[in-house]
């Protein structure tokens, strides 16, 4: 099946925890500080969702979003 859109995530472990990083494929959430960023994703959960719930992610799953410093 081919998609129009792809996000890449990089796998992580450090010391036994494991978890994944966002490096691609979203655009940075709106906002003029990371403390707006972070309110936007708390309140549209559409990306956390997609993330972090089943099949892709699970109970003890951990995704970061990297974003430019503001």
């Amino acid at each position: 099946m081919r998609m129009s859109r792809v996000i890449e995530i990089v796998g992580c472990h450090a010391e036994g925890e494991v978890g994944d990083v966002i490096v691609g494929g979203v655009e940075p959430p709106p906002g003029d500080t990371l403390w707006e960023q972070r309110d936007f994703i708390e309140k549209d959960q559409r990306l956390r969702r997609f993330v972090l719930n089943e099949p892709r992610g699970g109970v003890f799953r951990h995704v970061n979003l990297l974003v430019l410093p503001r």
